[in-house]
């Protein structure tokens, strides 16, 4: 049996223990989420395209209040999948953002904006990285 790195979960706890050492009355929140993440394809280094399986997600976003209805918003997320080929190669998909977010009372209701900016990172699972029998040629 092979343990997990702890390296993925290392992002969402230092959110929230960020949170906790200066939390006060509204300024820090941190919202930790799990779902369903949707496939897609991504370009294998010999060029060719390589479809993902849909997997569960987890993460968090922390918000820090700047200034009245504007907030930094961070957002990290990971998705286990793995690359729909010939053998099937196990891997994390892990997505970094950064970015604003304003919220202000319009009329009864309320206007929330987010803008974010990241980077997509992909890595074989701790379990592929230890197989000797595969190797990033085996992606197409």
């Amino acid at each position: 049996m092979t343990s997990r790195p702890a390296g993925p979960l290392l992002l969402p706890l230092a959110f929230i223990l960020l949170a906790a050492g200066s939390a006060r009355a509204g300024e820090v929140e941190v919202a930790p989420f799990f779902g369903l993440q949707y496939g897609g394809s991504l370009v294998a280094p010999s060029g060719r395209n390589v479809a993902i399986d849909v997997g569960p997600q987890y993460g968090a976003t922390l918000d820090v209040a700047i200034a009245q209805g504007w907030s930094i918003e961070l957002l990290y997320a990971r998705q286990e999948t793995e690359a729909v080929s010939t053998p099937r190669i196990g891997l994390a998909v892990e997505r970094y953002m950064a970015g604003v977010r304003q919220e202000k009372e319009v009329g009864r209701g309320r206007f929330l904006g987010v803008a974010l900016l990241g980077l997509t990172r992909v890595s074989r699972t701790a379990w592929e990285r230890t197989s000797a029998s595969r190797s990033p040629s085996d992606w197409g």
